[in-house]
């Protein structure tokens, strides 16, 4: 279907993170609400793997940070989330510690 992102373009999303928890946070959101918008599920296996990546990130992050940053990512447009795939650069939504610098 025309304007309607791929699959394969939200997997896309998720092959280059390692290494940058907060980056990876945003774009496990976006991923999420693109999969949650094409009515898209995951193979049992990316739920594993997601469920891991998730724990991951929450045991890195805490909660709600990994959330704050999940619903940045969530609220982009696949076009956003790509661009920022692609371009590696900061990701950080504020929070508290930030606003007090």
């Amino acid at each position: 279907m025309a304007g309607r992102p791929s699959p394969e373009a939200v997997t896309f999303l998720l092959t280059d993170i390692e290494g940058n928890d907060e980056r990876a946070a945003v774009l496990l959101g976006a991923a999420d609400a693109t999969l949650a918008r094409l009515g898209v599920g995951r193979e049992h296996v990316d739920r594993v793997e997601h469920a891991r990546t998730s724990a991951a990130l929450r045991a890195a992050l805490g909660h709600d940070r990994c959330d704050t940053l999940a619903a940045r990512g969530a609220a982009m447009s696949l076009t956003e989330a790509v661009s920022v795939a692609l371009s590696g650069g900061d990701v950080r939504a504020p929070d508290a510690s930030d606003a007090a610098r």
